[in-house]
């Protein structure tokens, strides 16, 4: 995925904000009476859709461990919203 994020905060705690696009690479192959018995096949990059980042970062002042909780609702092509992922992060700062 690709994603733009803006932290909102001082100090150790911030509010993430972002939005994202996900691109992806598919290939498809389809015979019979869809097309009329001919086969088609179909590969390539596109844009599946795209998401939203809402969330809350911890991080040290220092070097330390960082934490992140995040919601990610995906807006896909064709199937609309879908509000059911989230994300957890674990890393560790450097300053």
């Amino acid at each position: 995925p690709l994603e733009v994020n803006h932290l909102y905060g001082k100090h150790r705690s911030f509010f993430i904000t972002g939005l994202g696009l996900l691109p992806a690479y598919a290939t498809a192959s389809v015979t019979g009476a869809s097309t009329d018995f001919n086969m088609v096949r179909a590969e390539g990059f596109g844009l599946a859709g795209g998401f939203l980042t809402l969330g809350y970062r911890f991080q040290p002042l220092k070097s330390g461990v960082m934490f992140q909780f995040n919601w990610n609702p995906l807006i896909l092509r064709g199937s609309g919203f879908n509000g059911a992922w989230f994300g957890l992060g674990l890393g560790f700062g450097f300053k």
